[in-house]
């Protein structure tokens, strides 16, 4: 293991980046307040 992290870890934390970069480009938002780039 180079990163020294388990396999559970890495699924985990992919799969939460899969599920924000999808909210991401669709636009979609928890706060109402959009995304970081609109919240300026």
């Amino acid at each position: 293991m180079v990163l020294k992290v388990s396999p559970v870890t890495v699924r985990r934390d992919w799969s939460s980046a899969k599920i924000w970069l999808y909210r991401e480009l669709a636009g979609e938002t928890n706060d109402g307040l959009g995304s970081l780039e609109t919240a300026r």
